[in-house]
């Protein structure tokens, strides 16, 4: 029975992947930048199986580091122009506006921000806003997602 080519190029890029395996952990550990420590440790636990020779377990591992990794860099993507936004409008000296906007794509995606990536940089904002409240002043901000 000959294979048709669709069947073949699955195969093929199945195979690939698969080969690609031991190799994964190395490359993600060395070409993020962000550091994310759930992310990072995922991959480097998935490094540590692959040199111990536990190569069920680290194939294992390395999915799920890819699947985190996958997952963070949409969350990322999705959450980006709100925080973009939210710096301009700190930058102009519009605080509430830039907590309020933050925390609009905080929300978006906080029930799948494992790590609190997300309400990070609204804290930063919220604490800045504080400060910048006169000493006697009884408003206080309410920056809960």
């Amino acid at each position: 029975m000959i294979m048709n080519k669709t069947s073949l190029v699955i195969l093929l890029g199945l195979g690939a992947f698969l080969l690609s395996l031991p190799y994964m952990p190395r490359f993600f550990i060395q070409v993020r930048g962000d550091n994310v420590d759930m992310v990072c440790n995922a991959w480097m636990k998935a490094e540590k199986s692959w040199n111990n020779d536990r190569y069920i377990g680290a194939s294992g591992e390395t999915l799920q580091a890819l699947w985190m990794t996958v997952d963070f860099e949409v969350r990322t993507i999705i959450s980006r122009p709100f925080y973009q936004q939210a710096l301009a409008l700190e930058k102009q000296g519009q605080l509430k506006d830039a907590i309020d906007l933050c925390w609009r794509g905080a929300e978006i995606i906080g029930e799948y921000d494992m790590e609190g990536e997300s309400a990070y940089y609204c804290n930063e904002l919220g604490m800045q806003y504080r400060k910048s409240l006169p000493g006697d002043s009884s408003i206080s901000p309410t920056v809960e997602p």
